[in-house]
């Protein structure tokens, strides 16, 4: 399991030490530079609130909202907090298969017992790089949680899905934070257990 660390990446270093830590992730320089999981657990944050569009190059809050939407994927990443809190609730065990859909750098399996029981899944090509590099005993794919169908059911699905986009499965528009409840609902045991993380909008 790694520390949360509670040092803060000031706004306008985030985009300087992700594209680094890709960097050195894809050219297998990590070791070579004493670059540590720890390291890439503290320092990586994701493209959220990295779009660089301005809101004054907007007609509208709506048209700024969309475009950032589209930049950023809806990508935001779960304070380790919370997500170390929701599984001290739900206590998971060795022998749970967990999945998340839209898992970002794959934070929640810090909080797994058994790495090699839980599938994840993952549209960012740079988070999943990520994962991969943090939580090598998962199973990972990369890909649209639409065409996301592992031969397996689940005894908990975690989910914290991008929000407000607007996405078309099997002919029907869905909002994504809908389509992952059904894409839950199809997965999921009976009896099983939905760890949903969702805003006040919601």
């Amino acid at each position: 399991m790694y520390t949360i660390s509670n040092e803060i990446i000031p706004q306008d270093k985030r985009k300087e030490i992700n594209d680094k830590i890709l960097y050195l992730i894809d050219n297998n320089l990590c070791e070579k530079y004493g670059v540590t999981q720890q390291d890439v657990y503290d320092g990586y944050t994701g493209d959220g609130h990295l779009h660089g569009l301005k809101f004054n190059d907007f007609s509208n809050y709506h048209e700024f909202s969309e475009a950032k939407k589209q930049v950023e994927n809806g990508q935001f990443f779960s304070s380790p907090h919370i997500l170390q809190f929701i599984s001290q609730c739900i206590k998971p065990t060795n022998t749970d298969v967990i999945a998340d859909f839209t898992s970002g750098k794959g934070d929640f399996f810090n909080f797994c017992p058994v790495h090699n029981n839980c599938y994840s899944n993952e549209l960012d090509i740079k988070a999943y790089k990520i994962q991969k590099f943090l939580y090598p005993k998962v199973n990972i794919s990369q890909g649209d949680m639409r065409g996301y169908n592992p031969p397996i059911f689940f005894d908990i699905v975690f989910g914290n899905p991008p929000f407000g986009l607007k996405l078309n499965y099997q002919g029907i528009e869905w909002n994504s934070e809908n389509l992952y409840v059904q894409k839950t609902i199809d997965l999921l045991k009976v009896g099983g257990l939905f760890c949903f993380l969702i805003p006040q909008s919601y």
